[in-house]
């Protein structure tokens, strides 16, 4: 089983990899949360934020993996060279529970070398529905992310 969930978590990052250099946007890691995510561009007002938080293991032998997807839209507040702040709203599935979501995030660009690698920091006040009822919560969350940009041509 881990053999398979290693191939699986290899080919998607090959795959999100490619795609990312046709389609200019980032390919975030999310250690704390076992997240890996995709982001739609670099510098516009709004953008998609798609995450794909996983477990695997197993119960009494029974392997098992928990694929939690989540698609937000998000709003740049403050949006220069160094700094990003943003929130939107989303959608997504709590272990096949609906959720919605309203993350509040900040991303820097540290690096001047390396303008296309952000740190980014996020809160996420959730609404999960159950049963009849609702249970919010907070998720936290840590992002190392790359930007997928046009390469300059050289003349």
């Amino acid at each position: 089983m881990k053999k398979i969930l290693l191939i699986t978590v290899i080919t998607t990052l090959f795959i999100l990899k490619t795609k990312a250099q046709e389609m200019r946007g980032a390919l975030g890691v999310h250690p704390l949360n076992n997240m890996i995510s995709w982001r739609s561009n670099i510098n516009k007002k709004h953008f998609w934020d798609y995450k794909f938080e996983y477990q695997a293991g197993s119960v009494s032998g029974v392997p098992f993996v928990n694929l939690s997807p989540q698609v937000n839209i998000c709003w740049r507040r403050q949006n220069n060279e160094f700094v990003k702040f943003y929130w939107g709203i989303g959608l997504g599935l709590e272990t096949f529970v609906p959720r919605l979501a309203i993350p509040l995030g900040i991303e820097f660009f540290p690096l001047e070398k390396a303008p296309q690698l952000s740190i980014g920091a996020e809160a996420s006040p959730i609404l999960i529905s159950i049963g009849t009822g609702f249970t919010t919560t907070i998720k936290g969350d840590f992002a190392i992310r790359y930007y997928f940009t046009k390469k300059k041509k050289n003349d």
